[in-house]
């Protein structure tokens, strides 16, 4: 969802726009990933990769 307001805010058409929301968003229901699951696998990574991020943190 960052990407599309990245996307959204670089594109200068009004057609290029709603492409752009319509394609991010039809990637993640096709993927059947919401923004709160892409949320915890970021945070999942981040506890796998740091030491930063403790257990209680992610939970």
């Amino acid at each position: 969802m960052g990407l599309l307001s990245w996307l959204v805010l670089a594109a200068r058409d009004t057609i290029s726009r709603v492409f752009f929301v319509w394609l991010v968003a039809f990637v993640i229901g096709l993927g059947h990933l919401p923004h709160i699951i892409a949320g915890n696998i970021e945070m999942l990574a981040a506890l796998l990769a740091t030491p930063t991020v403790t257990p209680i943190a992610y939970a």
